[in-house]
């Protein structure tokens, strides 16, 4: 009984944090133009999800996302 109660509760403790979201340092570069000079910011910012769907979204969209 003592084994299957561990093997449970190693079990779930592996389910749950496989399932955790993972952080990312995303990074793009936004343009716009002052008094008709062209200017450009690098916008950082922490994004974190449990999906590489929304991940591989987000990167689409622009930005270049390394682990956290």
């Amino acid at each position: 009984m003592k084994q299957l109660t561990s093997i449970f509760i190693i079990t779930l403790l592996t389910v749950f944090f496989s399932s955790c979201s993972k952080c990312y340092e995303c990074t793009t570069v936004h343009e716009y133009e002052v008094n008709g000079v062209m200017q450009t910011d690098t916008v950082s910012e922490d994004y974190c999800t449990a999906s590489s769907q929304e991940l591989q979204e987000k990167e689409d969209a622009g930005y270049d996302c390394s682990p956290a």
